[in-house]
């Protein structure tokens, strides 16, 4: 929880931003926790609806420059303009998230605009998949020991170690992903689907459609694999491996975090042949 001081002083600081822009606060959207600081719908002079975000100091740059590059595909929310370091306008994408509806009638479109996305030239200087932060999004990235996932068996912390040597060695590191792709990340608008909230790395594609697929079975018991590769256009190298530890991955985490049915249908998920 975010101390009531520290609160403040970041609800003042967005506050200041509508006042200085003609902003008119509509509502507080949501951020996700880990995500972001502040995320609101924001009404422009004009009657425009807008999404102002303050994103972390540690995320913000990737964010921004994977948020600038993607802007001309029409698969993420436009990006109008940054404000501060930290802080930018987005287009305001109506819809329920994937999250909320379920489903995978609309997982061919996801893959689709994942393919484009990740032909997308990697801007400078962006951060890798291997790169490990000091920060509370650290889980989502390959440098962790998994020898420290002490809710898994040490037969599934082998095949964990297994899976991420193979990374290493063998996994293509020159796409730009969006790093944190959960049901959650997804707008289903009118339009076609949205990605929303990138964390922005350079590496594989594998990433985004493995973590997509891990965390809907996980919220869903359902395996969205088959459409999403379809609109994809089929399965690229080290997708299985990829698979193997982003599943066990988010079981450990699950675990430690108590979330009883989303680590019993991860359980059963690492427990099954992939695809």
């Amino acid at each position: 929880m975010v101390p009531h001081c520290v609160e403040f002083e970041l609800m003042s600081d967005v506050e200041q931003l509508c006042e200085r822009y003609s902003f008119r606060i509509v509502r507080r959207l949501p951020d996700h926790g880990e995500a972001s600081r502040r995320v609101l719908q924001v009404q422009a002079a004009n009657g425009e609806m807008l999404v102002l975000k303050q994103t972390l100091p540690s995320r913000a740059a990737n964010e921004i420059a994977c948020l600038k590059a993607w802007n001309e595909t029409k698969f993420t929310a436009r990006l109008i303009d940054v404000l501060t370091p930290t802080c930018y306008l987005l287009e305001f994408v109506e819809g329920p998230t994937l999250a909320a509806t379920g489903g995978t009638s609309e997982l061919r479109a996801v893959g689709n605009a994942l393919r484009v996305l990740h032909n997308v030239e990697v801007p400078p200087a962006l951060g890798g998949l291997f790169d490990l932060q000091d920060d509370a999004t650290k889980f989502l990235l390959l440098a962790e020991d998994v020898n420290g996932w002490d809710r898994l068996s040490p037969e599934q912390r082998r095949t964990a170690s297994d899976a991420i040597d193979q990374l290493r060695a063998h996994m293509a590191t020159s796409q730009l992903v969006h790093g944190d792709l959960v049901p959650s990340n997804i707008i289903l608008s009118p339009a076609g689907p949205t990605l929303i909230d990138p964390v922005g790395r350079q590496g594989s594609g594998v990433w985004d459609l493995a973590q997509l697929a891990v965390t809907f079975f996980g919220r869903f018991g359902e395996d969205c694999l088959p459409e999403l590769l379809e609109g994809y256009g089929g399965a690229p190298p080290m997708l299985r491996e990829m698979f193997v530890w982003m599943t066990l991955r988010y079981l450990q985490k699950n675990r430690a975090e108590g979330r009883r049915e989303f680590a019993a249908r991860l359980d059963r998920l690492s427990r099954t042949e992939f695809p």
